[in-house]
C-alpha cells in the first residue's frame, strides 16, 4: 500500500542511517527475517522521491503469520533479549501510531526494535560510567587506611627526627664550649704578645726621633744656605720673566679673540638653527671650520645640521619639480614640460652649488684637521653623503664620477670605524646606513645593500647589552631604520630600485627629526625606501 509524504517525514532522522544495522540476538528467527526484508525495503526507498515512495507487504506462509501473531501478543518489539529495564514507555501504542501513518505492521515492528536497541545502547553507554555506592565506600575506606598508615609513619620519622635534633644540639654544645675555652687562652696569649711587641716598637720609635731632630737640624741649615742663592737667581729670572709675560699676554689675547669669534659665530649659527635660517647658518658654521683646528662635537653638528637643512629643502623641491614633469610628460603638454624642465635645472645648479661648498669645507679644512677616528669617520661619512646627493640628479660623467667619489668615501670611512669605534657607536650605525642606501639607490645593488645593512645590524645586536645610556636612543634608532629597510628591500623580491621616490624622501625626513647624541649627529642617518 501506498505511503503518504507527511508519515515519511514524521519518522526521526536519526534512525534512518541506522536502519541497516545488525540487531542482536532475538527470540524468534521470523522477526530478524521481516526486520531485515522491511530494514532493506526502507533503505531503498529513501533514495527514491518521498510523493512516490510505496511499500508492498511481504508476503508470509500461515506458519510465518502465526508465529508473529503469537510474538505480536508478546509485544516482543525489541532488537535484544529480554531484560529488566529501568524505563518505560508504551511500544505497541508507537507500533499503533505508525500504523496509522501509513506503514505496514512489519515495518511498525522492525521500526519499533531498532528504536528500542538505540534506546537501550544509549542507556548502557550513559551508565557505563557510574560507580556502585558500596565501590565508592569501600575505596572512600582504602583511601582512609593509608592516610592512617602514613599518619603514623609521619609521627614515627618526627620522633627519630626529633632525638636526632637534641643528639646533634647536645654535641654541638659541647663542642662551642671547647671552643669558647680555647679562645680566651689564645686571646690571652695573644695580649701578652702585643704588649710586648708594643713597648719594644715604643723604644724603637724614641730613638729613631732624636735621630730624625738631628737630620732636621743640618736640613735647615742647608736650606738657609741654598735660599740665600735662590734669591740672587730669582733676581736675574725676574726681569727675563716679564719680558716673557708681555709676549704670553699679546699671544693669549690674540687667542682669546679668536675663541670669542668662534664663540659668537657658533652662538649666532644656533641662533639661525632656532630662526629656521639655514643659509645664514651655513655662511656662519663655514667661518668656524675654516677659523678653528678640529671642531668639537657640537660644532660638527651644527655644520651638519645647517648643510643638511639647506640641501634637504632643494632635494624635496627637486623630487616633486621631477614628479611633476613626468606627470606633464605623459599628458602630452610640450609648453609646460619645457618651462617644467628649465625650472628643475635651476634646482640642480643650486643643488650642485651646495654639495660642492660643503665638499670644498670638508676637504679643505675639516678632514686635514681630523685626529680621532671619530673625527673622520664622521667627515667622511658626510663626503659620501654629499657625492651621493650629487649622484640622485646628474646624468651619464657627472654621475658616474659623484658615484666613484661618494664610494671611495663611505669606504674611507668604513675602514676606519672598524678599527676605532665599536659596531653599536652611533656614527658606525649611520654610515652603515647610508652605505646600504648609497648601493641600493645610486648603484642599484640591493644585494649588496642588504647584506651590508644586515651585517652592521647583526654587529649592534652582539653587542647591545654593552651600549652606553649616552648613545642608546641614538643607536637603537639608526637600528630601527636598517631593520625597516632590509624589511622594505627583502618584501619587494627583487623590483627595480627607485632612487628618488616619495617613500625615500619621507624616509629621510622621518630620520631628520631625530634628536643627536653628544658624540653623532643621527640626523645624517637618512634611509631610502
Amino acid at each position: 500500500m501506498a505511503v503518504s509524504k507527511a508519515a515519511v517525514e514524521l519518522l526521526p532522522r536519526f534512525l534512518l542511517p541506522r536502519l541497516s544495522w545488525t540487531p542482536t540476538r532475538i527470540a524468534s528467527r521470523v522477526h530478524r527475517k521481516d526486520a531485515q526484508r522491511v530494514a532493506a525495503h526502507v533503505n531503498q526507498t529513501r533514495h527514491v522521491s518521498v510523493a512516490s515512495c510505496t511499500i508492498s507487504r511481504p508476503k508470509l506462509s500461515k506458519e510465518t503469520r502465526e508465529q508473529r501473531s503469537a510474538a505480536w501478543q508478546q509485544r516482543w518489539f525489541s532488537a535484544t533479549s529480554r531484560r529488566a529495564r529501568d524505563h518505560h514507555f508504551d511500544t505497541l501504542k508507537f507500533v499503533q501510531r505508525l500504523q496509522e501513518e501509513g506503514f505496514s505492521e512489519e515495518q511498525s515492528v522492525a521500526l519499533m526494535k531498532i528504536l528500542g536497541d538505540v534506546v537501550e545502547e544509549s542507556i548502557a553507554n550513559l551508565t557505563r560510567t557510574m560507580v556502585l555506592r558500596e565501590e565508592q565506600e569501600k575505596a572512600t575506606y582504602t583511601q582512609k587506611v593509608d592516610f592512617a598508615k602514613l599518619r603514623s609513619e609521619l609521627l614515627s620519622a618526627d620522633s627519630t627526627e626529633s632525638s636526632l635534633t637534641r643528639t646533634s644540639h647536645e654535641r654541638l654544645t659541647n663542642d662551642l664550649t671547647k671552643l669558647n675555652s680555647r679562645l680566651r687562652d689564645e686571646i690571652q696569649r695573644t695580649q701578652a704578645s702585643v704588649r710586648l711587641d708594643l713597648n719594644l716598637e715604643k723604644g724603637r720609635i724614641r730613638e729613631e726621633a732624636n735621630s730624625q731632630d738631628l737630620k732636621i737640624k743640618e736640613v735647615e741649615t742647608r736650606i738657609e744656605q741654598e735660599t740665600a742663592a735662590l734669591r740672587e737667581r730669582l733676581e736675574q729670572v725676574k726681569f727675563s720673566t716679564l719680558q716673557w709675560l708681555m709676549g704670553v699676554c699679546t699671544g693669549t689675547a690674540a687667542i682669546i679673540l679668536g675663541v670669542w669669534r668662534l664663540l659668537i659665530k657658533t652662538f649666532l649659527a644656533r641662533l639661525c638653527e632656532q630662526a629656521e635660517r639655514y643659509d645664514e647658518m651655513v655662511t656662519y658654521m663655514k667661518e668656524v671650520a675654516k677659523i678653528a683646528g678640529e671642531l668639537t662635537v657640537d660644532e660638527r653638528n651644527l655644520l651638519s645640521v645647517a648643510y643638511k637643512n639647506v640641501v634637504g629643502t632643494r632635494r624635496a623641491s627637486w623630487r616633486i619639480i621631477s614628479s611633476i614633469e613626468q606627470k606633464e610628460e605623459q599628458k602630452g603638454t610640450d609648453k609646460h614640460v619645457g618651462i617644467i624642465r628649465e625650472y628643475r635645472q635651476k634646482i640642480e645648479l643650486e643643488l650642485e652649488k651646495v654639495c660642492q661648498d660643503v665638499l670644498d669645507v670638508l676637504d679643505d679644512s675639516l678632514i686635514p684637521k681630523a685626529e680621532s677616528g671619530e673625527s673622520k669617520v664622521f667627515y667622511h661619512k658626510m663626503k659620501g653623503d654629499y657625492h651621493r646627493y650629487l649622484a640622485e640628479f646628474a646624468s651619464g660623467d657627472k654621475r658616474k664620477n659623484a658615484a666613484t667619489a661618494a664610494h671611495d668615501a663611505y669606504k674611507n670611512a668604513t675602514d676606519v670605524a672598524q678599527t676605532d669605534l665599536t659596531p653599536t657607536h652611533p656614527i658606525r650605525l649611520g654610515l652603515a646606513l647610508n652605505f646600504s642606501v648609497f648601493y641600493y639607490e645610486i648603484l642599484n645593488s640591493p644585494d649588496r645593500a642588504c647584506h651590508l645593512a644586515k651585517q652592521a645590524f647583526d654587529d649592534a645586536i652582539a653587542e647591545l647589552d654593552s651600549l652606553s645610556e649616552e648613545s642608546y636612543r641614538d643607536s637603537t634608532l639608526i637600528m630601527q631604520l636598517l631593520r625597516d629597510n632590509l624589511t622594505l628591500w627583502t618584501s619587494s623580491d627583487g623590483a627595480e630600485p627607485e632612487p628618488s621616490g616619495d617613500a625615500s624622501a619621507a624616509k629621510e625626513e622621518k630620520s631628520a627629526e631625530a634628536p643627536a647624541a653628544a658624540e653623532t649627529e643621527t640626523k645624517e642617518a637618512a634611509p631610502a625606501s
